[in-house]
Formats: structure tokens, sequence, C-alpha cells
């Protein structure tokens, strides 16, 4: 029983650590979140482009398949949120959005759209407060 007790009792500490800022996620968790968007918005806006040129069944599945890994291996580089940070939720849902719609609607990859919109620029705004280490 004394065991148990302990365990609990560390675990909430250690919880109590990881909960960082209220209405943010840390850096690491915002990255995969924006990952994730951006592949979604780059399946939409290959598929679209491939579709157009006519590509069909497997072979648009394959090429659709292939550009989203390359540009996923891009966005693994571009999207460099800092781990150590926090951002707002707000900010990480305006920028999943852009990279989930904009990509389709002009057509272009998700790092390019990441690069360009406001929405996506963590350069300051969107901030919260480093780690404290």
């Amino acid at each position: 029983m004394r065991i148990l007790t302990a365990i609990l009792f560390l675990s909430f500490f250690i919880r109590c650590s990881e909960i960082g800022q209220p209405n943010s996620f840390r850096g690491n968790e915002a990255k995969e979140k924006l990952i994730l968007a951006a592949e979604i918005g780059d399946y939409a806006a290959y598929k679209a482009v491939f579709t157009e040129q006519g590509l069909t069944g497997s072979d648009l599945e394959n090429r659709t398949t292939e550009e989203v890994l390359n540009a996923t291996l891009i966005n693994l580089t571009v999207i460099d949120l800092d781990s150590s940070k926090f951002y707002t939720k707000a900010k990480i849902g305006e920028c999943e959005t852009v990279l989930q719609t904009y990509g389709v609607l002009l057509k272009i990859s998700s790092y390019i759209t990441y690069s360009t919109f406001d929405e996506c620029d963590f350069s300051s705004a969107g901030i919260i407060a480093t780690k404290k280490k």
C-alpha cells in the first residue's frame, strides 16, 4: 500500500510539472499538430492537382502519397518550433486551418503555406513562455 501511495504521489508531481501554461501547447506537441495539419492539406492539394492531370486509381494514390511524404520531410525542417517554449492554442489552431485549407485553394505545398502566411509566423507572436530549466 505504501508503494502504491508513493507512486501516486510521485505521478501527481510529474503531471503537475508537465502541465505548463493553460491554453497552450509545448513546442514539440505544437509541431506534431502542425505536421499533421500539413499532411492533411497536402494530401487534398496534391490529389486535386493530380486528378486534374488525369491520374486515377492506384497511380493517383501512389503519386499523392509520394508527394505528401516529400512535403512532410521538408516540413520537419521548416516547421521549427522550440520544444522549450509554449505556443497558444489559438495561434496553433489558426496555423492548422491555414495548412489544411490554403494549399488546396491555391494549389501550393504546405511548406510554402507555412512560410508565407502570418497565421504561421511564430517568430514572436503566439509564444507564451519559456519552460523553466
